[in-house]
């Protein structure tokens, strides 16, 4: 349940309260949602005692650290930056330093290199694959981003305007994409006529962002998740986080928000409703080692 508050708390602390409630492990719906997600184990807690303090959870889970790679080869000239499985987890995209997008088929454990996509004159940041489509889209350092199709080693579509480098890239609704980058703004694009529609400013660097319906979610380095009418271009909401938020995922049913900070804290985030009640996890170990860690709902 949420925080117990006082009949002397000012009007401005009891709506800051209702902004971002916690859950307790007696929410069912919380405990549908991680038992869909996540296996049930005896464990620590996971949140730390001034989390408790602020935002009660007691729910008791554990966390697993891979001890054996399955499959190792050499597939980038240089740092991997980003990953990403298509929908059905049978096509595997990386994208590096050395500024190539790879597609690798999975097969029996395996990666088999399919195909290079070529175009990005530096780093590729991040990679999406279109749910509805054979394409791909890379944001990347050199302050654009990237269209393929996955029969097509040049791009189609090459989306410029940000001044800084471009961190995420998004599908977004109706042949539409969604930028986020460290010049602290938010773009929307028609891919039909390749050209921005829409920018908005946001307060911090844009670290990743996720589209849903008409909503945008922002993650940013000031400690906080927005959410975005894209119809109002307005932030309608404002959540907190307890460090520099470095990636965010969304679930397949678009129920869940899974946020990954700077403080070693992945926070699951219940998008139904108002109230946006959140599950953080903590374990030994685990460690958000840098500003482009990413964390993935699977």
């Amino acid at each position: 349940g949420s925080a117990p508050t006082s009949r002397s708390s000012s009007p401005r602390r009891e709506s800051e309260r209702r902004l971002f409630r916690s859950a307790s492990a007696t929410s069912p719906r919380i405990l549908t949602s991680i038992r869909a997600l996540f296996q049930r184990r005896r464990g620590q807690s996971v949140s730390s005692l001034q989390e408790d303090m602020l935002f009660p959870v007691s729910v008791c889970l554990s966390a697993r650290l891979p001890v054996r790679a399955l499959h190792v080869l050499e597939a980038h000239e240089q740092g991997i930056n980003a990953v990403r499985f298509n929908s059905s987890s049978e096509l595997l995209a990386t994208g590096g330093t050395d500024r190539a997008v790879k597609l690798w088929d999975v097969r029996a454990g395996s990666l088999i290199h399919r195909a290079t996509l070529e175009g990005s004159t530096e780093g590729v940041t991040c990679i999406e694959f279109d749910p509805k489509g054979p394409r791909v889209l890379a944001a990347s350092y050199d302050k654009s981003a990237l269209l393929w199709r996955l029969d097509d080693p040049v791009p189609k579509v090459t989306l410029t305007g940000h001044s800084r480098r471009v961190t995420a890239a998004r599908f977004g609704l109706n042949l539409q994409v969604v930028t986020g980058s460290a010049d602290r703004t938010v773009r929307l694009w028609d891919l039909q006529r390749a050209c921005c529609v829409q920018v908005v400013e946001v307060p911090s660097y844009c670290s990743d962002l996720i589209c849903t319906g008409y909503c945008i979610i922002s993650g940013h380095y000031d400690s906080k998740i927005r959410v975005w009418d894209t119809r109002a271009v307005r932030c309608i909401q404002e959540l907190p986080a307890h460090g520099k938020v470095t990636s965010l995922d969304i679930s397949p049913d678009h129920c869940h928000l899974l946020s990954c900070c700077r403080d070693d804290c992945l926070q699951l985030i219940d998008l139904r409703g108002r109230s946006y009640e959140r599950v953080c996890f903590r374990a030994d170990g685990f460690k958000c080692g840098s500003d482009s860690t990413k964390a993935v709902i699977r």
